[in-house]
């Protein structure tokens, strides 16, 4: 059964499987050109699909550098779940394991700066977009971490 948002998008676990390609590639593609000098051709080419396939799920490459940065912050929350629900861990380790998170963040910051984010900071969307993609899971945790401790 195939599941379709507004835009007509895919998602069942093919689509999934599809943009997961999508972005892994992209991220490969912009750490090699750099962003800005990276274009949709470079990706689709790399992957052999074509052009229409991967707007089918990223209508513009803006949107596939937030999705890289959308899905590595995603990831980045699973995991603080991970250890935020496991009752073993001691609220100080809890907080120890959530600052190396905001440093892992920061780790990303500075990957996403390597493929030439710097140059396109200066574009309020992208920068604004890149920057929401990381705080709202943190911030998620971090009112969990605050709720937890004063439990």
């Amino acid at each position: 059964m195939s599941l379709e948002d507004k835009k007509g998008r895919s998602h069942t676990p093919k689509g999934k499987d599809s943009k997961g390609k999508i972005l892994d590639m992209a991220e490969k593609v912009f750490a090699q050109k750099g962003f800005a000098a990276a274009s949709i051709s470079d990706v689709v080419g790399k992957l052999g699909i074509s052009a229409g396939a991967l707007y089918h799920h990223f209508p513009s490459k803006k949107d596939l550098l937030g999705g890289i940065a959308k899905r590595s912050m995603r990831r980045m929350g699973e995991l603080m779940d991970d250890w935020l629900d496991d009752e073993s861990i001691s609220p100080g380790e809890k907080m120890d394991l959530f600052l190396k998170a905001v440093d892992e963040r920061r780790q990303l910051k500075k990957k996403l700066f390597r493929i030439d984010l710097g140059t396109v900071s200066e574009d309020g969307d992208v920068h604004e977009m890149v920057i929401l993609a990381g705080l709202e899971p943190i911030g998620e945790r971090l009112t969990r971490m605050i709720e937890l401790g004063n439990a």
